[in-house]
């Protein structure tokens, strides 16, 4: 806006609100380095701070301390968000018993934290899985089962969620993409297959056992009418038909595209 020598207001946009249910440095903006006291606290107020610049940069409007209750409507469409002021007490949030608020509004966006969904088999820790060290990348109890991002750190931070998600995706690839490691799965891979298809043949077999095998004449009569069928839509071989019914390849078009010497 500033670029163009504009505001909001010119251009007929209200402010965005943001509600949220405890103060500007309780905002999972910045993850503190540890547990200690003091880096929880540094966390906190850097927090605010980028909250305070958000404000500035993007104009929208912020209302701590606040949880949504109910909504109003006019004409069946909605009109507002109705909040419910709320204290920190112990930690904990406590609503403030006869004291609300309105926030008139046309639209409305929720915007929550989530948790993954628990797998049965699986173990967990609070709503984060269990991994089988500190900062590793094996979910416990298993060798060939990772996860990573904020199914690990339990947070709520995106950044810190994606920085997760990357380091342990370099080492991942580093220590169990290697060669040796793929051609141990894929030929545990294709034993697994081998194993499949055996049972289906041998299954296979044994239902053809079962049945009545036609008179000569019966299954000459289908490979006449087969090949009768062939000629009249001149096919000769399955490689030949393959050879003339394969679609154009796209790198083929596009390297006849350069080769072209037409203007």
């Amino acid at each position: 806006m500033q670029k163009n020598n504009t505001t909001l207001n010119e251009l007929g946009i209200k402010k965005a609100t943001l509600v949220y249910r405890r103060t500007a440095n309780d905002m999972p903006l910045k993850s503190p380095k540890d547990a200690d006291v003091e880096s929880v606290e540094k966390a906190k107020l850097v927090s605010e701070k980028l909250l305070n610049k958000y404000v500035e940069k993007y104009q929208f409007s912020f209302i701590p301390l606040s949880i949504p209750v109910n909504l109003s409507e006019e004409n069946g469409k909605l009109s507002g968000l109705i909040l419910q002021n709320v204290d920190i007490i112990n930690g904990n949030v406590v609503p403030i018993e006869n004291s609300f608020n309105k926030v008139i509004c046309e639209m409305l966006i929720s915007s929550i934290g989530s948790i993954p969904e628990k797998i049965e088999g699986l173990n967990y820790t609070n709503s984060s899985l269990k991994m089988r060290d500190e900062r590793d990348y094996h979910v416990y109890g298993f060798e060939n089962v990772f996860a990573i991002g904020n199914a690990v750190t339990g947070r709520g931070n995106i950044q810190e969620s994606k920085q997760h998600g990357k380091q342990m995706t370099e080492i991942i690839i580093d220590k169990h993409l290697t060669d040796d490691a793929f051609e141990k799965w894929l030929t545990n891979h294709n034993n697994q297959i081998k194993s499949k298809v055996k049972k289906q043949l041998n299954s296979i077999i044994e239902q053809i056992k079962t049945q009545e095998i036609k008179p000569e004449e019966i299954t000459q009569e289908i490979l006449n009418k087969t090949a009768a069928i062939h000629k009249k839509l001149n096919y000769t071989t399955y490689k030949n038909w393959i050879f003339k019914n394969t679609p154009i390849r796209l790198e083929d078009i596009l390297k006849n595209k350069d080769d072209c010497k037409c203007s």
